[in-house]
């Protein structure tokens, strides 16, 4: 199948007489019914249950029997390539030698994929129906952009109204009312805010101070950028703290060898009292906000932009024809928009690289998430710095951030990084690649766990403890489910696995929710279960959902593990828990876990129950191969730690220095 299809089911086809849709953030927000209206409820989490409007309709039927039938993940992607290959993307989107086409790929691609999706879902919805009008929630962007199409495409004069959420109006107070009351909260708050701003110059003499020691102290160091922001609880031989797992052991390794490296802090700000005393407490660490103050430029000039944008506008557009509408505007709408704002942006934070670069003078850059490092990584290369990534996450050949061709305009680190054999094929076949450019050095997260008393009775004893902590019973299995941090996946992949998997009565289960690091809510998990359990009229399981503890130790106290495409489906091959993949849509098991005969796959409630009786850990020979296919064993900090130490030696000498 190489189109989009749509095959309405009688059960969500809305009749052809319908005049009106409206898309309703939830259920309870339901205006009363309207003849030839159409509500539906966009919150994926809601499940109809007795007694509740029959005229309300849930967005996720749709939605999951879409994902069930077509790869839309895989297909958004060679959509979007074969597009920009047409249109010569990579070429236009070009400026000073760097295409940052390669930098926005990712988001557009998550974009592109989304809309597909909505259109589908929407076709699916309104069978052959025509509403002359649309209303929907204006924080719904992607939606939307979709709505407006489809309206302009089967309907003359289609309307698409967008409607503003009270929560999401700033009301303006009566200034009149406001005045006294607030001049008098004004002064009453003037000593606590001259505390205030006299600590913050505090802070910064002791900054600058730091700065100081460093450009003269540590000239020819390592500078390790870590994203100190979405740190996770790692369980070390000093205790459970949050660290970098990719390169908070690197770090260690460097400082344990005398070699102190200089540690930008991603995410981090002095001026909140939450990070000051990791700032404080680390005499080579530099918080992301001083570097934006220290080092900051003047603004650039806007001719990268005007050239990028009458690039763009000169392009030769194909369709990308999804259903009946033309998503390839949207998708140049969002490229212009880069080149007005991302761009500029980038273009400024480059300058204050090198400004930063010119005044600390490290001998190497170490870092992860190198596609979004591009002005890092163009800064380095004009000031002869080496760079070297770290993996940080699965790789797999059709991964966007580093499946693409060799291009002149695209920005390689020195040196990549990775913990296997596996993944340095996937480079070198896949991502244009050159052998020299690609090391296998294993995962620092790895050496981390290695270190820990691994004694069988210590750690029986914290697999009760670990349980007791997060209220599992006695008696009951526990079952850890991995969840991922893009909002739109969650909303639709990992609601429609959970429905599929856990959509009935758990007898003895106890679920828990292991959210990635980056997720700051709740998500949609516990709602989802307690909304299935009351529409079938079952008692709903008990449900535990963490983000801060350690990962491995979490996996250790589990029965199994369930995944769809979380990376954590490889932390449990290397911890040895009973491993189980959601196999309930199309795109499915990217790593080839199945294959590999490291993880059971499950289709629906009945096989997962199934797999929960009767547990069939990996065989240990399937296994290690597995795990020596994708993990070089021994120390893999002290590798990088040497490769970074041998690299910028190297960089040294072959400058003359």
């Amino acid at each position: 199948m190489t189109a989009e299809t749509v095959t309405p089911t009688d059960s969500t086809a809305i009749d052809r007489q319908v005049e009106r849709v409206v898309f309703l953030p939830t259920a309870a927000e339901a205006p009363p019914p309207a003849e030839g209206t159409k509500l539906v409820v966009l919150d994926t989490a809601w499940t109809p249950a007795p007694g509740d409007r029959p005229d309300l309709l849930p967005l996720r039927p749709a939605a999951s029997s879409i994902l069930e039938d077509q790869d839309l993940v895989e297909r958004a992607l060679t959509r979007l390539d074969a597009w920009a290959d047409a249109s010569g993307i990579a070429e236009r989107m070009t400026v000073n030698g760097v295409s940052w086409w390669f930098r926005v790929r990712e988001g557009l691609w998550h974009g592109l994929h989304e809309r597909m999706l909505w259109r589908l879902a929407i076709a699916e919805l309104l069978g052959g129906a025509t509403p002359g009008s649309f209303v929907l929630p204006a924080s719904e962007t992607a939606l939307g952009e979709v709505v407006d199409l489809l309206a302009g495409a089967t309907r003359p004069g289609a309307t698409a109204e967008r409607v503003r959420r009270d929560a999401d109006v700033d009301l303006a107070p009566d200034p009149g009312a406001a005045r006294p009351a607030g001049r008098l909260r004004w002064w009453a708050s003037w000593p606590a805010r001259r505390r205030r701003r006299i600590e913050f110059e505090r802070r910064d003499r002791l900054l600058d101070e730091r700065v100081r020691k460093l450009a003269t102290e540590r000239r020819g160091r390592v500078l390790i950028l870590s994203h100190m922001g979405i740190r996770q609880q790692v369980k070390t031989a000093g205790g459970e703290r949050p660290i970098d797992p990719n390169l908070g052991g690197v770090i260690e390794r460097l400082r344990a060898t005398g070699d102190d490296p200089i540690v930008i802090g991603l995410g981090l700000d002095h001026r909140i009292d939450e990070d000051w005393p990791v700032i404080r407490d680390d005499d080579g660490l530099i918080p992301q906000s001083v570097v934006q103050k220290r080092w900051a430029v003047a603004n650039v000039t806007a001719e990268g932009s005007v050239a990028m944008i009458a690039a763009l506008e000169a392009a030769p557009i194909s369709a990308i024809d999804v259903a009946g509408i033309d998503l390839a505007p949207g998708v140049l709408a969002e490229l212009k928009a880069f080149a007005r704002t991302g761009l500029p942006i980038a273009q400024r934070q480059e300058p204050r690289v090198e400004k930063l670069l010119d005044e600390l003078r490290p001998g190497a850059i170490l870092l992860t998430h190198e596609g979004i490092r591009t002005p890092w990584l163009t800064a380095a290369r004009r000031a002869g710095v080496p760079t070297f990534a770290v993996q940080h996450g699965v790789l797999y050949s059709t991964h966007p951030g580093y499946a693409h061709p060799r291009h002149p305009g695209l920005v390689l680190p020195s040196r990549t990084l990775v913990f296997g054999e596996y993944e340095r094929r996937v480079l070198l076949d896949h991502g244009g690649y050159l052998d020299d450019e690609v090391v296998v050095s294993g995962s620092p997260r790895l050496d981390l766990d290695a270190a820990l008393d691994q004694d069988p009775q210590k750690l029986a004893i914290e697999r009760i403890a670990v349980r007791r902590e997060l209220g599992v019973r006695d008696g009951d299995l526990m079952l850890v489910i991995s969840t991922v941090n893009l909002p739109f996946i969650r909303r639709f992949h990992v609601v429609q696995m959970l429905e599929r998997m856990l959509g009935g009565s758990l007898p003895g289960i106890h679920v828990v929710f292991k959210k990635h690091p980056g997720e700051l809510d709740d998500g949609p998990y516990e709602a989802l279960l307690d909304g299935l359990a009351r529409a079938g009229g079952y008692a709903p399981p008990p449900v535990t959902t963490v983000r801060e503890i350690d990962l491995y130790r979490l996996l250790r106290a589990a029965d199994a593990h369930l995944g769809l495409r979380s990376t954590v489906l490889t932390d449990a091959v290397v911890v040895g828990v009973p491993n189980l993949i959601a196999t309930v849509q199309a795109h499915g098991d990217i790593l080839g876990y199945v294959d590999a005969g490291v993880a059971r796959p499950v289709r629906n409630r009945t096989e997962l129950l199934e797999a929960l009786a009767n547990p069939r850990p990996a065989d240990p020979a399937a296994r290690a191969a597995f795990l020596e296919l994708h993990f070089l064993p021994g120390d893999a900090s002290e590798r990088i730690a040497r490769a970074v130490r041998d690299g910028r030696r190297n960089e040294a000498e072959a400058a003359g220095g």
